[in-house]
């Protein structure tokens, strides 16, 4: 992916943490400004609607965002706004390019009437659109998941922590898909399996934390981002990593791949992407 897209103030938060990566183009779509947007051209104003229904009907079309945009889009966007009623119009501008969507899902418990209602619309129809092959791929991630993983979060600082955490997994893996590794298994994705989510894996244990509880994956893809200094000193981490990958391998219907990468970091990280068939209920 090369360019960013972030709707609504949930998209656009998020969108803002990809700007510390330079390989990113990074748009912001919202019905407000901020006090930095009112400089930024790559801010594009919607305006301000009552209802989500309203934005889709009113949503105009940009072809500034268009000619600005790369080819490899992730588009972001929250499912309790009501601003997301905008999305199906704006990924239609963006039909010719590789769209594919990180979709941001509240604690539904907490969700009023009409807002729960819309957020079962959003979810359930792009979904629907990834697994019908008019999206590239839906990524699904809920706060709360990433929370569980990252312990206790002061509120003020919320937000904040689970956006850099979650943009740190997403930008990882993108690396490493465009990096050679050092060994590896991987093989061509499948084209029905096009609903996911990422995770973390601790690599003493093996055991896995998703963004989201995926349920009936087909595919699992492991990245093994290990220390330079490990890789060339540690001569039982070959046999390690190799005896977690196949104790992954138990359902014959899941493929498991994995890739091992040399980095500079001082720890080491495995990072998950896992993907489904199915409409997540």
């Amino acid at each position: 992916m090369d360019t960013i897209i972030g709707l609504g103030s949930a998209g656009c938060n998020i969108a803002e943490k990809f700007a510390e990566y330079p390989q990113y183009k990074i748009i912001k779509i919202d019905s407000e400004r901020r006090a930095f947007d009112w400089l930024n051209k790559d801010f594009k104003l919607l305006p301000k609607q009552d209802t989500p229904e309203e934005y889709e009907a009113n949503c105009p079309f940009f072809d500034d965002m268009i000619e600005e945009s790369g080819d490899d889009i992730l588009f972001i966007v929250g499912g309790g706004g009501k601003i997301s009623g905008a999305s199906l119009r704006l990924l239609q501008q963006l039909r010719e390019k590789k769209v594919s969507i990180l979709y941001i899902q509240p604690d539904t418990d907490l969700l009023a009437r009409t807002a729960k209602m819309q957020e079962r619309l959003a979810y359930n129809v792009l979904q629907q659109y990834a697994r019908s092959a008019a999206l590239e791929r839906i990524y699904l991630v809920r706060n709360t998941d990433i929370e569980a993983i990252l312990g206790d979060i002061s509120i003020t600082e919320y937000y904040d922590k689970i956006n850099d955490f979650l943009v740190s997994a997403i930008h990882m893996t993108n690396v490493f898909r465009h990096t050679e590794p050092i060994t590896s298994n991987f093989e061509d994705l499948s084209p029905i399996c096009r609903i996911s989510t990422f995770g973390m894996v601790n690599l003493e244990t093996g055991e896995e934390s998703l963004f989201f509880p995926l349920k009936f994956p087909r595919e699992k893809l492991y990245y093994y981002a290990i220390n330079e200094e490990s890789l060339r000193e540690d001569r039982a981490l070959h046999k390690k990593i190799m005896q977690q990958i196949k104790s992954k391998i138990g359902n014959e219907e899941i493929s498991v791949t994995y890739g091992i990468y040399s980095t500079e970091y001082e720890n080491d990280y495995v990072y998950l992407v896992s993907n489904a068939s199915f409409v997540q209920e």
